[in-house]
């Protein structure tokens, strides 16, 4: 089933095709934790910007998960990531964790405007998505 397009209806890309650029175009400036960011880690604290992206392509919904129950994640906070409209679970930025992933998240669904009421965030994710726009060379 392919997946109903969001608000960048001008990409036309998949979701494979977004998961293999996004280490590509992730880096320190898109990271909420850019101090922690490394080469090594490129999806290192870059979930909201993704998931905003994943979303405005994709469509489905936003969803956020309380990191704090797990003591290794909990400086993070919050981890974003998408419901696709086929039910599917997509965390984009699952490889950030490593071979920690923090299973048993317990999530909400959020409406975009939840978080974008951050100018730092639309920064970011604007950011993203031109370097998105250059790989694709849109």
């Amino acid at each position: 089933m392919k997946p109903e397009r969001g608000e960048f209806s001008e990409i036309q890309i998949s979701i494979e095709e977004f998961e293999e650029i996004l280490p590509k175009i992730c880096d320190a400036e898109i990271s909420y934790t850019p101090k922690m960011w490394t080469p090594d880690n490129p999806l290192c604290g870059t979930c909201v910007p993704v998931a905003l992206v994943a979303n405005r392509l994709f469509s489905g919904k936003l969803l956020r998960a309380d990191l704090k129950p797990f003591p290794k994640f909990k400086y993070m906070r919050w981890h974003w990531f998408n419901l696709l409209p086929d039910g599917q679970v997509r965390d984009f930025t699952r490889a950030q964790f490593g071979d920690d992933y923090p299973e048993g998240m317990e999530y909400i669904r959020k409406s975009p405007s939840y978080i974008t009421r951050h100018a730092n965030i639309i920064r970011r994710t604007e950011i993203l998505y031109q370097r998105l726009l250059r790989e694709i060379n849109i």
